[in-house]
């Protein structure tokens, strides 16, 4: 997770380092460049949404329930596109 707020937030500030931490918790290079991927497709996605004001549609307003608050930068504020936990069934702990 620090991996993505750090490639979220500052994409070159992502070092060898970060990248050596992952592969010591067991990733593989295909993992890591997926995570990459996924992480850099939902940051461009989230920010053409917001620059073209796009509304969501009714059945997709955000149910405080089942999804999480999104994190804002105190800075900017701007929303991040990371999910800070899974979302889960109603009723279960995640």
């Amino acid at each position: 997770m620090d991996y993505a707020v750090a490639i979220t937030r500052e994409p070159s500030s992502a070092a060898r380092r970060d990248i050596d931490e992952l592969r010591e918790v067991g990733w593989t290079d295909a993992q890591i460049l997926t995570a990459t991927e996924v992480v850099g497709f939902f940051n461009y996605y989230v920010r053409m949404v917001e620059a073209l004001g796009v509304e969501p549609e009714p059945e997709m307003e955000r149910d405080a329930e089942v999804w999480p608050t999104p994190i804002v930068n105190a800075d900017t504020g701007s929303s991040s596109s990371i999910i800070v936990h899974r979302p889960t069934k109603r009723g279960q702990e995640s």
